[in-house]
């Protein structure tokens, strides 16, 4: 095993930690289920998603994605439109009221995350941040 390999396992361990910590941590009372809310992510996430994409990332049954879409629309979460390039395919798109909960959402998950940070001295931070910041450029040039 190189040293590359036991970093890279000790941080998919780190990670999982942080996040069950965050996890057991959360107390905020959300009006929305995590399946719901983790939908309204993945079609963020995507350019121009339709139903059957979000159930294939999701791993979820046709039937399940109808439901889930169903109630992010009755709640004003999401919108269903007609694709640009085919008439007959449906693309959801977060709408504003969507746009505003995914930010509540971030700013929960930031406030959780800025009491770890505020716990690590000043040369742990700008470590961290230059990790980060290398791993989002990683991931900005696999997604190209």
């Amino acid at each position: 095993m190189s040293e590359r390999d036991d970093l890279v396992r000790t941080l998919a361990s780190d990670q999982l930690a942080i996040a069950m910590f965050l996890v057991r941590r959360d107390d905020t009372a959300r009006d929305i289920p995590s399946q719901q809310l983790n939908t309204l992510f993945v079609i963020r996430a995507l350019e121009t998603p339709t139903a059957h994409d979000i159930a294939l990332r999701l791993g979820v049954s046709a039937a399940t994605m109808s439901g889930l879409l169903r109630r992010l629309s009755d709640r004003g979460y999401i919108e269903r439109r007609v694709s640009s390039t085919d008439a007959r395919a449906r693309i959801l798109v977060v709408t504003h009221e969507g746009e505003r909960l995914l930010q509540e959402m971030l700013t929960l998950a930031h406030d959780a995350n800025r009491d770890l940070l505020d716990r690590l001295d000043l040369d742990d931070l700008q470590a961290l941040v230059r990790g980060t910041t290398a791993l989002r450029r990683a991931a900005e040039h696999l997604d190209q």
